[in-house]
């Protein structure tokens, strides 16, 4: 007996019965189309609730995308962006860095509109962007249990450094390669979620 959401079918329930005549059987369908019907509402919440997740994320991320289109001025709009994204997630600091003749350099840091190009802390950020960028993945310290392995050395090195505890750094790819990393830090133990990173 098929459980259908919307048309569609989201389980499949199969009964092994003993014989018996028709009218039983018609009435054992009936009882299972009755039992059946908490499975079909249980798709349909969950359906809604991932839906709604997908809207908030979308509206998230074109407030985001208003955000960088406020200011004409491209390191006035990528400061503006990478503060209003840690602002969003909680993060300490997120920090922005674009490719430039083969290697990631830091071009904006959350509510910070000027910012050393070659302090320690700079240098460690553009370190652990490029780890990401060389490994082309999106790479979390700690990682979690279940992340495949990751070289983690220069986020590690991030966290002792600079008072961090949590780190996600994230590539961002364009057609020819790399465009840049987004690396996102906190000080807290919350690790970042799945649906953090796909936003």
């Amino acid at each position: 007996y098929p459980v259908r959401v919307a048309g569609r079918s989201q389980s499949i329930i199969a009964l092994d019965l003993a014989p018996r005549s028709v009218p039983r059987i018609h009435a054992v369908m009936r009882q299972l189309q009755w039992g059946s019907a908490w499975l079909a509402l249980f798709f349909q919440r969950q359906q809604q609730v991932l839906q709604s997740a997908s809207q908030e994320r979308t509206q998230t991320a074109l407030a985001l995308l208003a955000t960088l289109l406020e200011s004409p001025r491209v390191q006035a709009a990528a400061t503006a962006f990478v503060t209003a994204l840690a602002d969003r997630l909680a993060c300490d600091r997120v920090s922005l860095g674009f490719v430039h003749r083969g290697q990631v350099r830091v071009h904006a840091i959350s509510h910070s509109a000027h910012f050393g190009k070659r302090t320690n802390l700079t240098r460690a950020l553009e370190a652990a962007m490029d780890e990401a960028g060389d490994q082309a993945t999106t790479v979390l310290f700690p990682p979690m249990p279940a992340t495949p392995f990751q070289i983690t050395r220069a986020h590690d090195a991030l966290v002792r450094q600079h008072g961090t505890v949590t780190v996600c750094s994230i590539p961002l790819p364009r057609d020819d390669g790399l465009l840049g990393v987004l690396t996102l830090e906190r000080s807290s133990v919350h690790p970042f979620t799945p649906a953090e990173i796909a936003l």
